[in-house]
């Protein structure tokens, strides 16, 4: 019980800290994040000299973030220029409805000047046939009177009105100049990130055999790793309190916190190499590339089953969750053991930066089953 309290109330922190940065936080300055991150670890992959697959991966993602502000800024300029088509019309619809007013007041004030002269007045009013026609007289130079003075008041009213508007209408109109502008700086930006593209994208095509077999290393430690997961998992006898745990893990199957922060560079499944078509790559989990000494932390409360070494992982770290288990690959600095009861949250170590990448690989796994790890956490 306080095993799984200790976990609702990390869930909860997380859940409510991610509603709180999504609020504060824009799209814009999201992808700004990202981008800024991403520009980091390809400086440090070509520092390194990494294999240049890795460095295609962080450059489309980045033309990716790129394209993305820039789909943005064009939804935002459209905006503004659907309210500045708007507010057009409201000011031209004012300005006809102030153009009537102002004649018909014209020709009330002709009308009133015209028969100025206060006797003129007076005499209409005693030339009356009667009282009550000298009354109604009465009367009607009085309205006449008060509807001058509110027609003033209003033309009065509706040209302040109509000012307002054509203020609203200059702003609407800078606030998108300055969309435009910054879609502009980010459009440049996209361009010099496609190009970047395309040259990574040429040097793998000019030396195909080489990108062959870095594609081919990679994919034999990826199988080894894969072997190693195999026969630390699998069907074994579950207690109750394993039992209980799986059914706590299973409800929460999109709501599981990440166990880093950073930018997914490889997705769960088989996928065409980004160069060579007809190279397939497989992945039993999912790459996220992260900041240098990135903190990695368990995404649920469990059982350390192993902490193992593995040719291009560094260090990996097997937590069992009653009948699933997650696994967190390329750390350095572990901070668990095997044997060890920890709760969700629970610090594991640091993402190592291994041939110039820093990322964490990371698998979900129910007994021998692997799974597709995005469908868990949370999104």
């Amino acid at each position: 019980m306080k095993r799984a309290l200790t976990f609702l109330l990390y869930l909860c922190f997380l859940m409510v800290s991610s509603g709180l940065s999504a609020q504060n936080k824009t799209e814009r300055e999201r992808l700004d994040e990202e981008i800024a991150r991403l520009d980091r670890q390809i400086a440090a992959n070509s520092s390194k000299s990494a294999d240049a697959t890795a460095r295609l991966k962080l450059t489309q993602k980045k033309v990716s973030a790129h394209r993305a502000l820039v789909k943005a800024a064009d939804a935002e300029v459209a905006g503004y220029n659907a309210k500045i088509k708007a507010k057009r019309r409201e000011i031209a619809d004012a300005q006809r409805q102030l153009d009537t007013a102002l004649f018909y007041y014209k020709k009330l004030i002709r009308t009133a000047y015209v028969n100025r002269d206060p006797r003129i007045w007076f005499m209409y009013i005693l030339t009356g046939d009667n009282i009550s026609q000298g009354l109604h007289r009465y009367s009607y130079l009085k309205q006449m009177s008060t509807r001058m003075h509110s027609r003033a008041e209003k033309i009065i009213s509706d040209r302040e009105a109509l000012e307002l508007q054509k203020k609203e209408l200059e702003t609407l109109r800078n606030a998108s100049l300055k969309v435009l502008e910054s879609r502009n700086r980010e459009y440049s930006k996209l361009k010099s990130a496609e190009n970047s593209e395309k040259a990574i994208i040429a040097k793998l095509k000019k030396d195909t055999a080489r990108c062959r077999k870095e594609i081919a290393a990679k994919q034999k430690r990826a199988d080894e790793l894969d072997r190693k997961v195999q026969g630390m998992v699998g069907k074994k006898v579950m207690s109750a309190a394993d039992k209980k745990l799986s059914g706590e893990f299973s409800s929460n199957k999109g709501r599981l916190p990440w166990p880093v922060d950073g930018v997914v560079v490889e997705r769960f499944g088989e996928h065409a190499h980004p160069v060579m078509k007809t190279v397939k790559v497989k992945s039993k989990g999912v790459s996220i590339a992260v900041e240098k000494d990135a903190p990695v932390y368990s995404i649920f409360e469990g059982t350390v089953c192993n902490v193992v070494i593995m040719p291009g992982y560094n260090q990996c770290v097997l937590v069992q969750h009653g009948e699933y288990y997650s696994f967190y690959c390329g750390l350095k600095d572990v901070q668990v053991k095997a044997g060890q009861k920890i709760p969700g949250g629970r610090q594991l170590g640091a993402v190592d930066t291994i041939n110039g990448e820093t990322q964490l690989h990371f698998q979900i796994w129910k007994s021998s089953a692997v799974q597709d790890p995005e469908k868990w956490l949370v999104k």
